[in-house]
């Protein structure tokens, strides 16, 4: 399978293996959004085995690292991937003592270990690639049970403007978003008729995004198209935005799909922004509320933070109401209320040294997939494993280290 993923190009078995893996993580951890925890119709199940499936996904990347450490090579890696990117595997040890010396906290703690191994794991697949292609083909077939599970249920979409089958709501747009951006960085197949699925497929993707009402994931889809085109295509990037600014909108205004464009979920989301009184979209206004209690929660342990995903306690000790489906809704805030100041400067050390070394190496041709990256990463909560956007988070930033560098 990996042969076929990444084209037939030379790896060892122990880089196969690898590879899998991190297929493994990505296909679990966007199966917390989709066929983990949801039935046909969108509505959520806890049954037994999908339960099973969900503890022992934990264990993935432990017993891959366990595996390779057997071997000199994957042992010296270690170490030198460690002291290549000092930083994040400095906020994973803090995370790490914070949960140890706090009573109480072994949910905690045991999720630390899962953030450093599975780092660890996506580490070292950007420094095992061969090339850049190879790394977007992984993210690629990483996302796409994403789309094998949202495709069936595009009719539901159109009729009802949500998909609902396997679904949690919208969040099969950031997956979905992944497939995009890592399908549109890959070169032509030399096969014609492969080429037009491709644009056919990511059409419908631009479109279900629209449809989505997320809209930070529409602009990040739009964000990478314009960037991609400016430095591989320049003479069709004004067909481009035609096709995918008049072509969708054109087809709504005619309820062609059953629905107008004024009545599509992102299109009503936009207009919303400046409205005022009840009609408001009040998303943003619900995070900074939140934003504000995280704050004080910050305050009560302001150095090394209270822990790894220890957001709903973080919460309660600042908030009375009711905290089901409340979260951060930030990631640089999640990491400075759970590590400290101290884990949040490591943080931020280990972004802006990505982001230097991808406009020193790349100039901006691969600028956008990090911008989309920091910017869906202000508005969602993803350094925690099993998030939906934390793979290609953390992807992102070491391909800006490594391949976007010295291999593309």
């Amino acid at each position: 399978m990996i042969d076929f993923i990444l084209k037939g190009n030379l790896y060892t078995k122990n880089q196969k293996f690898l590879f899998f893996t991190f297929l493994l993580m990505c296909w679990f951890n966007f199966g917390n959004y989709s066929w983990l925890q949801y039935s046909f119709n969108g509505t959520p199940y806890n049954n037994s085995l999908s339960q099973i499936i969900r503890n022992l996904k934990i264990l993935i990347p432990f017993l891959a690292l366990l595996t390779l450490s057997y071997k000199n090579y994957y042992r010296n890696k270690f170490f030198y991937l460690i002291k290549k990117n000092v930083s994040i595997y400095f906020l994973c040890f803090l995370f790490i003592l914070n949960s140890s010396i706090s009573e109480g906290n072994i949910i905690s703690l045991v999720y630390s270990f899962w953030l450093l191994f599975s780092i660890l794991i996506i580490n070292l697949v950007t420094e095992e690639v061969k090339h850049i292609n190879d790394m977007f083909r992984l993210l690629k077939f990483g996302s796409i049970i994403t789309l094998l599970l949202v495709l069936p249920s595009l009719p539901f979409l159109l009729e009802n403007n949500e998909a609902t089958y396997f679904s949690s709501k919208n969040y099969y747009a950031f997956p979905l978003l992944i497939y995009f951006f890592s399908d549109i960085y890959l070169p032509k197949n030399a096969k014609r008729n492969i080429n037009i699925i491709r644009v056919f497929i990511n059409f419908l993707i631009f479109i279900i995004l629209f449809l989505s009402g997320r809209r930070v994931a529409l602009f990040c889809a739009f964000l990478c198209l314009i960037n991609y085109f400016f430095f591989y295509n320049k003479k069709n990037i004004i067909f481009l935005v035609l096709l995918l600014s008049l072509i969708p909108t054109t087809f709504l205004s005619l309820n062609f799909f059953g629905f107008k464009i004024s009545e599509a979920r992102t299109f009503r989301r936009f207009e919303r922004i400046n409205a005022e009184n009840d009609y408001q979209d009040s998303s943003y206004n619900e995070r900074l509320f939140l934003w504000d209690k995280y704050m004080l929660s910050f305050k009560e342990s302001p150095l090394i933070g209270k822990g790894l995903n220890t957001y709903v306690s973080n919460l309660k000790s600042t908030y009375s109401g009711d905290l089901e489906g409340l979260g951060y809704h930030n990631t640089y805030l999640q990491v400075l209320v759970e590590s400290g100041i101290i884990g949040l400067s490591f943080f931020i050390a280990f972004i802006l040294k990505s982001v230097f070394n991808l406009l020193r190496f790349s100039g901006l041709k691969y600028f956008s997939i990090i911008l989309s990256v920091l910017l869906i990463n202000w508005f969602e909560t993803n350094f925690i494993p099993g998030q939906v956007f934390f793979i290609v988070t953390l992807s992102a930033l070491f391909m800006s280290n490594t391949i976007l560098n010295e291999r593309s």
